[in-house]
């Protein structure tokens, strides 16, 4: 069960990527009537806990990263209202490994099914409006993003919004 209010860690494409892939979220967000967010992949979602320690925590899971790159694949879907379309992450060393320190420092449970991925659009539509979508931006992302920061987010999912707490840079490499 998702936590309507909890905090999450984000990784953002910038440049080029991050134009390219937020003319396309706000569009589908626009079409279909369907909540607007930044282009992201999530790293470690439903954290819960003190606002500052998680905080804390986060500034520390930074200092414990270098920048690695984030490679997109091809575009899924799923039968849930935040993976309805989406374009699957690459689990490549680099990507396991700040996900497994996130989850080390987040104190958070191992998650087999784990799949990372950036979402284009969030809501409940049918296989064939999915389909429809796909036709037109691909279905192939053969992009990539370096990622040289994370982001500690608050998650409201009861109002449908993400805001930014704090953002940290990834120590160099």
């Amino acid at each position: 069960m998702r936590k309507e209010l909890s905090y999450s860690v984000w990784l953002m494409p910038a440049g080029r990527t991050k134009e390219k892939l937020s003319k396309i979220i706000s569009s589908l967000s626009k079409k279909y009537s369907s909540p607007t967010f930044r282009p992201h992949v999530t790293l470690a979602g439903g954290i819960a806990g003190s606002e500052k320690e998680l905080t804390r925590k986060a500034e520390k899971l930074s200092k414990t990263l270098k920048p690695f790159t984030v490679h997109l694949g091809r575009v899924r879907y799923l039968d849930e209202f935040f993976r309805s379309l989406f374009i699957a992450v690459k689990k490549t060393p680099e990507y396991m490994d700040a996900y497994e320190k996130s989850r080390e420092v987040f104190d958070l449970p191992e998650n087999h099914g784990y799949l990372p991925h950036m979402s284009l659009i969030y809501g409940d539509f049918s296989r064939a409006t999915k389909e429809e979508i796909i036709k037109k931006t691909g279905r192939n992302f053969h992009e990539s993003f370096e990622a040289r920061r994370i982001f500690f987010v608050f998650n409201n999912e009861k109002e449908k919004k993400w805001t930014v707490i704090k953002k940290f840079s990834l120590k160099s490499p």
